[in-house]
């Protein structure tokens, strides 16, 4: 089954796909209602309709994913009476990952739609682009995805009162990130006796830290980084990056590749018996339609993401999404993906936000939302939620727990694996398994065969 026909608003790159024409005008004129409403209320909304934006690159598996658990977890409020007595509805964007298109279309959002908040973007060049256009609105704005520390860094810690409406929920930021594959490295090391690795990152804002940190520490834990490359983001042919890290005696290539598709590497990587293992943050292998995509060659291949993409029980709200979701879409990508567990978490830690405070009027009435939104200690289904405070490192930034297996924003990773006998994704002989940390594992991590 599919929901894609419910009412849904969608700006951005000229389109409103999958959206009945119709429905896009007959929402537009009622936000402009409302706009003219609101005005009478400061700001605040319809009286009867709260709007939630969402933005995300929507042709990539994660922004489709997020998109469609944003239309669940706001289909799911509705059915529960909505937020303070009012009906909640979902306006959409596609910022095809670029920072222009982007800010475009969430100005058409505030101006049009009076949205009350915003939730949404995997990449951080589009996050650090939003956040003045959300800050000069006082509109709350649910990082989802995106984990660049410069964007609480360089605006809230230097300004906190003018950044205060800006979260991230989840994931834990890129220097959190760079340190916990270092220990992920470890992992292997102790795991199967490898002494030797390379990290290999893009040139993206998120990657420098791994760059900066991956490395070190790993070489501080006693193994060996026999490379330490930045590739760019034109990268297609692998040759030869991956000839280098064969040459240099590396046994795991640890990567950091969100922008660069990565299918081709993949399928050369195996079919060519490279030795060594492919672990890291790699974006496209979180889609639950990797294993297609590649033709099975992603077999041994990790990387990390969050609620291990649906496959471990992280929280007992993940099998609970992972359903819920799964139930109404049945087209690619068949699970929420790493994003749309963090959006389903967001929008509901919101609504449970502005109900404490009493209003969802973010104009008027910011700082008892703000101040709630610090309060928060949700349980969503990628972990326990809470914020770090005004006075830390990364104020307003998803507080990282003590660990990586801690129940407070958890960072795992999953490997694709062959399954049992009609248990893969989607009729394949694939499946995922969380492999680290040990406190969600549910699968012990494989090297590949030919190693």
């Amino acid at each position: 089954m599919s929901n894609e026909s419910n009412e849904q608003t969608r700006y951005g790159s000229g389109i409103f796909d999958r959206t009945d024409r119709r429905t896009v005008l007959r929402t537009i004129g009622a936000g402009a209602a409302a706009t003219s409403v609101a005005g009478c209320l400061g700001g605040g909304g319809s009286g009867d309709t709260i709007k939630i934006g969402h933005i995300m690159a929507v042709e990539t598996d994660n922004g489709l994913g997020s998109e469609r658990s944003a239309q669940l977890a706001v289909d799911q409020l509705n059915e529960n009476g909505g937020i303070l007595d009012q009906d909640v509805e979902l306006v959409t964007a596609d910022s095809a990952g670029q920072p222009s298109e982007a800010h475009s279309a969430v100005t058409e959002m505030i101006s049009r739609e009076n949205i009350q908040m915003l939730v949404g973007t995997i990449v951080s060049e589009v996050a650090l682009s939003l956040v003045d256009l959300a800050s000069e609105n006082d509109l709350p704005f649910m990082i989802t995805g995106a984990a660049s520390p410069r964007i609480f860094a360089e605006n809230h810690a230097q300004n906190y009162d003018q950044y205060k409406s800006i979260f991230r929920p989840g994931p834990v930021n890129s220097i959190k990130q760079a340190e916990y594959l270092a220990e992920y490295g470890q992992f292997l090391s102790e795991e199967h006796g490898w002494d030797t690795m390379a990290v290999v990152s893009e040139d993206a804002a998120w990657t420098q830290d791994i760059t900066d940190i991956t490395a070190g520490l790993l070489e501080d834990n006693g193994i060996d980084v026999s490379v330490n490359e930045r590739v760019a983001l034109d990268t297609n042919d692998w040759t030869p990056i991956l000839d280098q890290v064969e040459s240099s005696g590396a046994q795991a290539m640890i990567g950091a590749l969100s922008h660069i598709p990565i299918t081709g590497m993949t399928a050369s990587w195996s079919r060519n018996e490279y030795p060594f293992s492919v672990d890291g943050v790699m974006i496209a292998a979180q889609s639950p339609q990797f294993w297609s995509d590649t033709d099975g060659t992603a077999e041994y291949l990790s990387t990390a993401t969050a609620a291990a993409d649906g496959f471990a029980d992280i929280t007992p709200k993940t099998s609970e999404v992972m359903d819920a979701y799964q139930a109404e879409y049945d087209s690619r990508p068949t699970t929420p993906t790493f994003v749309g567990f963090i959006t389903h978490d967001a929008i509901n830690l919101y609504a449970e936000a502005v109900e404490r405070a009493g209003t969802a009027n973010h104009q008027e009435d910011i700082d008892a939302i703000v101040e709630e939104l610090q309060a928060t200690d949700f349980q969503g289904s990628f972990g326990q939620i809470q914020f770090q405070g005004e006075d830390d490192e990364y104020p307003n930034d998803v507080y990282p727990g003590e660990s990586a297996g801690d129940e407070y924003a958890p960072f795992t990773v999953t490997q694709w694996q062959t399954a049992e006998e009609g248990d893969g994704i989607g009729g394949t002989d694939g499946t995922k398994r969380c492999v680290w940390p040990e406190t969600y594992q549910n699968g012990d991590h494989q090297p590949p065969s030919w190693m």
